[in-house]
């Protein structure tokens, strides 16, 4: 087994644009919940969804974007600090619904 070390951390989601607010709204009881913009709700029972308001025209890019900058920020480190580490660091990102053929390929010419 391998040790893995979590040095930052970040959340974009529905109802937050970073961990700070993040924690500050959970524990408030405040969820993302609102009307959808983003697709079209017709026929579906409900138009309300948790999404996070990006406006970029591939928003999975965009919230890894945002996130991996917060993370780098929260863990005290730049992107070159990062480079010049090579293969022995990685970033990790997960999503519930997204642009899956973005998210795989960005995964695989990682690996």
């Amino acid at each position: 087994m391998r040790r893995v070390v979590i040095t930052g951390f970040s959340a974009v989601c529905a109802n937050a644009s970073d961990k700070e607010q993040l924690e500050r709204l959970c524990g408030e009881g405040l969820v993302g919940l609102k009307e959808c913009r983003v697709f079209s709700t017709e026929g579906l029972l409900t138009d309300k969804f948790g999404y996070a308001d990006i406006s970029a025209e591939d928003r999975t890019k965009e919230l890894i974007r945002i996130a991996g900058e917060q993370m780098l920020a929260d863990a005290g480190v730049d992107k070159e600090y990062i480079s010049a580490m090579g293969r022995a660091c990685r970033m990790f990102y997960g999503t519930l619904m997204s642009s899956a053929p973005y998210y795989i390929k960005n995964s695989e010419n990682n690996a």
